[in-house]
């Protein structure tokens, strides 16, 4: 099955350029290949003049793509690090720009490394950072857990089927083996588990979102839904289907940061990436004055930043205010916000107007 994925995301970068006849950074850049798939071209080489080299790069490309969306924690160590144990801070942070979801994992480790003023990074050290994230998610996913929680949480799994997220509905399928890798990056073993209530449980079986909220919120019952099983013979565990990328083994621990002068010209900079999207990732952080925001932190996060990063990837993952409400809802109550101060009303409203305007450049776009 992973294979049939690369394969078919793979040709479908390929067509984007088939008609290209100069190759060069200005005309991928001007090209129709995923943001991903030019941001991680722009890491990995400053030029590019034949065929050959684009297509392994763009085969590379979707299969760090694939291996982040199922094990992300995985993903970015190796990413980050490969062999090595420590990176000049620069080069992580410049790296991490690659990855277009799950920003609860990349905001905190920005933030952490720029307010550290840590000029090398370790690898163990962003292996923290990342527990802390799981840390935060398991709080949400043992406490008061929620339909809306569980469909957000999975969105990119479901993706890797469903390339347009609002054809993602309780009747969508994805094997048991995108769950487990998942949850299992993670170390959620626990809920993990949970699947076992499901008689003969194998990897290649199609579970709904309807079975996956029932089995997470403990009220699935085997009888109600039929086995389903699709004809996957070429199907192998993780461990056994090669769709991680090569890494090259650096040996140059000293090498100087990038400079600012280099960042700018970036053909495929962090802005651009993110002009192909209606709503950037970052959106809701820039409604909000700094000092706004560490009020927000305060008074409905209780000061803890990877809870913060975490509710806002959510909310931006959300269509409408009607779900984002009844996320806030349930995070006030859980957090014993006082919904009358001053801070929390601001918040509301600014969030409130935010989810107006994106549903209507969403109709906007689609007419």
């Amino acid at each position: 099955m992973f294979e049939k994925i690369i394969e078919a995301k793979y040709n479908s970068e390929v067509d984007k350029i088939k008609n290209l006849i100069i190759i060069s950074m200005n005309s991928l850049r001007d090209s129709r290949l995923s943001g991903f798939t030019k941001n991680f071209i722009s890491l990995e080489t400053d030029s590019i003049s034949d065929k050959k080299k684009l297509f392994d790069l763009i085969d590379k490309s979707v299969k760090l793509h694939l291996n982040y969306t199922l094990r992300p924690k995985w993903t970015i160590i190796n990413y980050l690090f490969g062999r090595l144990d420590s990176k000049p801070a620069s080069d992580i942070l410049n790296k991490l720009d690659i990855f277009e979801f799950y920003y609860y994992y990349t905001e905190h480790i920005t933030s952490s490394i720029n307010e550290s003023g840590l000029v090398v990074v370790t690898k163990d050290k962003i292996r923290k950072l990342i527990e802390e994230v799981d840390k935060a998610l398991h709080e949400k996913f043992t406490n008061n857990i929620t339909g809306i929680k569980i469909r957000n949480f999975f969105l990119q799994l479901f993706k890797l089927k469903y390339e347009d997220e609002t054809l993602v509905g309780l009747d969508s399928t994805i094997p048991n083996s995108f769950l487990r890798i998942f949850l299992e990056d993670k170390l959620f073993h626990d809920l993990l588990a949970k699947f076992k209530k499901i008689e003969g449980i194998r990897d290649e079986r199609e579970l709904d979102l309807m079975t996956i909220t029932k089995v997470l919120t403990d009220k699935y019952a085997d009888a109600e839904v039929p086995d389903k099983y699709e004809n996957i013979s070429d199907t192998a565990p993780i461990g056994e289907v090669k769709i991680e990328i090569s890494i090259p083994e650096e040996t140059k621990l000293s090498e100087p940061p990038e400079s600012e002068e280099n960042k700018k010209s970036s053909l495929y900079s962090k802005e651009y990436i993110e002009q192909e999207s209606i709503y950037s990732p970052k959106k809701i952080k820039g409604l909000f004055r700094e000092s706004e925001f560490k009020l927000i932190l305060k008074k409905i996060f209780k000061s803890d930043k990877s809870a913060m990063e975490i509710a806002i990837s959510e909310l931006e993952n959300i269509d409408t205010w009607y779900y984002a409400s009844e996320y806030l809802k349930n995070l006030f109550l859980i957090n014993k916000v006082d919904i009358h101060d001053s801070t929390i009303v601001l918040f509301i409203d600014i969030l409130n107007e935010y989810f107006n305007k994106k549903r209507k450049q969403f109709t906007d776009k689609k007419w």
